[in-house]
């Protein structure tokens, strides 16, 4: 059979396994509400060009802003905002098919995409107006055009592996660790292809390039590390206050310094099966054996029920780029088993009522609710007041009141907050996220003195409490 004809075989694979993909991350798309970091998403996409490039404070690049800039041309729906990601997300599982029919066969490359396009984890942030969807493919796309590159030498595999890989910089910088993995399993690869001599200096030449493409932004790259680290440091904030209840005292750094220790050891973890599944590949040994490919199930399973854990997305969403390389090792440790279609079948059974809930139930924020129950109950001598400011801009997206709207701090206790709250008729309080912003309290505390607390009402990841005018 001719290359060509191979060839064209593997694209009609690789389009009808991304249309697959596309149509279960079209699944509910516009369902969920919005919630605090796509309507950022979409208040920043709302700035020109130029503002976005130039506005500091968010811990990831500009691309992805610019990109969804462009596309609000189609409209600020949930549908349309969520839609690049989907197609990302569904481009991603063609990608992982090639990428495994590169290096472990046509069943392996098969085995690969059908799990990353049922993977709920990968469904839900291909269904996100986030930049995760577009890193994780633009990682994948990266891996892909090197393998190819290193295996033909074809020079337009050289300018695809610059291209993906600087725009996947510009996207997210997660792609700085993924890239030093391919830099560090260059060398071995190439020279159990016995091609180390001839890829050494177009490797070379494809690395000054994206230097040189990436060059503009590394005078930022200090400072956005940066405010990466403090970023991340927010998080453990409120693990740390909940740490001290039962007495032990570890600070969010300290906290932020054990997961770079454990970071740097699964990225060296993962270089070492790299270099495994690279070696194997050059001896032609696809049969790991039933204990690895067991123990491979049993972690496949654990990962499974954490991923559609409702809490903790925020700091799975940070490690989306490396799961579809995760998933490659789970389907490359059955691809060699005699029962591999029965073991492929069996993990797929377990997954699709994981990812059926995902679809259907599972969401961060109500927002959308929230608003249409504010518009009705909420009167024009009310006032509205955020206990993390922030969150302000979710309601605003739903909300078509007129009802005075504010974001308090503890601070604001109890000057600015007494004047907000001057001669209203009902206190409207929404509280989320307060971990971080009120950890004491303080707002609640105070109005609960002031005035009496009439109910409270409970949306998905938001509470509203209710004061009157009756002193507390």
């Amino acid at each position: 059979m001719r290359v060509d004809a191979v060839w064209r075989k593997a694209w009609v694979v690789f389009l009808v396994l991304t249309l697959m993909a596309l149509v279960v991350r079209l699944a509910w798309l516009g369902r969920k509400s919005m919630w605090l970091d796509e309507v950022y998403s979409l208040n920043r996409a709302l700035l020109s060009v130029t503002q976005i490039v130039e506005t500091q404070g968010d811990p990831h690049p500009p691309l992805f802003y610019v990109g969804l800039h462009y596309w609000l041309v189609f409209g600020h729906d949930e549908f349309t905002l969520r839609l690049p990601s989907a197609m990302w997300g569904a481009v991603s599982v063609g990608l992982i098919y090639l990428l495994g029919k590169r290096w472990a066969g046509t069943w392996a490359g098969i085995a690969f995409a059908i799990l990353l396009a049922i993977a709920p984890i990968h469904v839900w942030f291909s269904q996100e107006a986030r930049m995760y969807a577009a890193s994780c493919t633009l990682g994948l796309m990266a891996v892909w055009l090197l393998s190819e590159a290193i295996a033909t030498g074809r020079w337009i595999a050289w300018a695809g592996w610059i291209v993906a890989t600087v725009l996947g910089l510009y996207t997210h910088y997660l792609t700085l660790v993924l890239l030093l993995i391919e830099l560090v399993l260059f060398g071995p690869v190439c020279y159990w292809l016995g091609v180390l001599r001839r890829r050494m200096l177009s490797g070379t030449l494809a690395l000054v390039g994206v230097m040189i493409l990436y060059a503009p932004w590394f005078q930022r790259l200090g400072s956005e590390l940066g405010r990466v680290v403090d970023g991340v440091l927010w998080y453990f904030t409120p693990v740390s206050g909940m740490l001290a209840t039962s007495g032990a005292h570890v600070t969010a750094g300290q906290l932020f310094n054990v997961l770079m220790v454990a970071s740097l050891i699964g990225v060296v973890l993962l270089l070492l099966l790299g270099w495994k599944v690279a070696s194997a590949w050059k001896q032609r040994t696809f049969s790991p054996g039933m204990s690895i490919a067991t123990a491979m199930i049993l972690l496949y399973t654990i990962v499974l029920v954490a991923s559609v854990w409702p809490k903790g997305y925020s700091l799975r969403r940070q490690v989306l780029i490396f799961f579809p390389y995760f998933l490659v090792m789970v389907a490359w440790s059955i691809s060699g088993l005699g029962r591999r279609n029965v073991l492929m079948g069996g993990l797929v059974a377990i997954t699709i009522p994981f990812l059926a809930g995902n679809l259907v139930s599972t969401q961060q924020q109500d927002w959308r609710s929230l608003a249409r129950f504010m518009e009705q109950q909420a009167q024009p001598d009310d006032v509205i007041l955020f206990s993390a400011p922030y969150y302000s801009i979710c309601l605003d997206y739903y909300y078509r009141g007129s009802v005075e709207r504010a974001g308090v701090v503890p601070a604001d206790v109890p000057g600015r907050l007494s004047k907000l709250t001057q001669a209203r008729a009902h206190v409207w309080l929404i509280l989320i996220g307060e971990e971080y912003t009120d950890p004491g309290r303080t707002i609640p505390t105070w109005l609960d003195a002031q005035r009496r607390l009439t109910g409270e009402h409970k949306f998905v990841g938001i509470r509203v409490r209710l004061y009157d005018a009756t002193i507390g």
